[in-house]
């Protein structure tokens, strides 16, 4: 691996259409890869002075310089997920440091047969009882469950069910990997910090165990909770609605359903570009939101006490306007409260209009972002609270997936 080489890749990423608008990041990344092939380890203060021209001097400036970070390291996902797709050499900026790793774009890890039966019987039984329960509620009357009119006609659901293509339900599944040998009561293990293979990848390359990716995922409780809310909607509405993991999903589904993401942020998967076309940032640790309009950026930290149960989330609630003609719904938070409660809130026409005055969406208003803090104890919540609520343009270009 040459610096030619290095340097020619470079090139092409900031030649690129993920790149082009934004010569923020194009600076950015400029500048750490050249720090990076001489060994600079830059500072954010060093980074705020040199690309940006800026003094640190308020913790204001500092946390813009790790928005930035992270809006790169966002672009650089997007980049790989569809221009650079295929690029042998890739760049990645492991999350805590600045400085770039280069490596080779190989497929080197395989998932190896699962001998952990009873993890693999409850994952089955959990899959299985899911799609039951939302066959049942969707095909036949359950007592007093029908809706009424108005919430199916409500501006947050009503060209739903007026775009002909079918609903895909999608819900955040958790990243598992474990040892290379498998070895009977061997674990598997989840690490918060890793949730995809990309980060896998960059992990192991530091490591000096042998890990490989394990070929199941986990599921939380709040699929079966926000099912029983979702019936409201769907209950006798004749329209077709599958069910996926996160994990599954593939770039042609967002060409092809209507989909509506619930999950945490952590799971997002391919959807994670959505994140960074909204100006929303995520960090795993210490569960940081950070929500940047114009000129200002707001953090939110996710709280989860042990001692007495309390917890407060906050949740992107966003619909959007998808590739083909299509919508695209997310109910993304860092805790299960937090979607959970924005679901049943946001299938509850009568909480629905006692948001608060932003949330009134006029007729011709189609498409929206907001953000909501979500309170309680053990998973028992009360109502969430809108803190920004934002309407997005028809002609709002959110992703632009190559599809082959």
């Amino acid at each position: 691996m040459t610096q030619k080489k290095i340097k020619s890749y470079l090139e092409k990423i900031l030649n690129s259409n993920e790149f082009a608008e934004s010569e923020t990041s194009k600076l950015l990344l400029e500048y750490l890869v050249n720090a990076s092939l001489t060994d600079e380890m830059p500072k954010e203060s060093t980074i705020a002075h040199e690309v940006f021209g800026k003094e640190i001097s308020n913790s204001k400036t500092e946390t813009n310089v790790r928005v930035y970070i992270r809006n790169l390291r966002q672009k650089l996902d997007s980049y790989y997920m569809n221009e650079g797709k295929n690029d042998s050499l890739r760049f990645a900026i492991p999350k805590g440091r600045y400085k770039v790793h280069f490596r080779e774009n190989k497929k080197t890890f395989a998932s190896t047969p699962v001998r952990t039966w009873w993890i693999v019987s409850n994952i089955l039984l959990a899959l299985a009882l899911i799609a039951f329960i939302f066959i049942f509620l969707s095909k036949a009357p359950f007592g007093n469950s029908k809706p009424k009119n108005e919430l199916a006609e409500h501006g947050v659901w009503s060209n739903l069910f007026d775009n002909k293509k079918p609903v895909l339900l999608v819900f955040g599944d958790y990243y598992f990997f474990r040892y290379h040998h498998s070895i009977p009561g061997s674990r598997y293990i989840r690490d918060f910090q890793i949730n995809s293979d990309e980060d896998f990848s960059l992990m192991v390359q530091d490591s000096s165990d042998h890990f490989i990716p394990a070929n199941l995922t986990y599921l939380g409780k709040f699929a079966l909770w926000t099912l029983f809310d979702l019936e409201k909607i769907f209950h006798n509405m004749q329209k077709t609605v599958e069910i996926k993991l996160a994990s599954d999903l593939e770039w042609l589904d967002l060409n092809k359903y209507n989909v509506i993401f619930i999950g945490p942020f952590k799971t997002q998967r391919l959807l994670t570009s959505i994140l960074q076309s909204l100006n929303f940032t995520y960090e795993i640790h210490p569960n940081l939101l950070v929500y940047t309009d114009q000129d200002t950026s707001y953090s939110y930290h996710a709280v989860k006490v042990k001692e007495t149960g309390y917890e407060r989330d906050y949740t992107l609630v966003a619909k959007l306007p998808g590739p083909n003609n299509n919508i695209i719904y997310m109910f993304s938070s860092t805790h299960d409260i937090g979607h959970t409660s924005t679901v049943r809130s946001l299938t509850n026409l009568e909480k629905i209009n006692n948001l608060g005055e932003p949330f009134q969406i006029p007729e011709n208003l189609r498409y929206f972002v907001g953000i909501f803090q979500v309170q309680g104890f053990e998973r028992t919540s009360f109502d969430p609270t809108l803190l920004h609520f934002r309407p997005i343009p028809e002609n709002f270009k959110v992703i632009n997936p190559k599809i082959d």
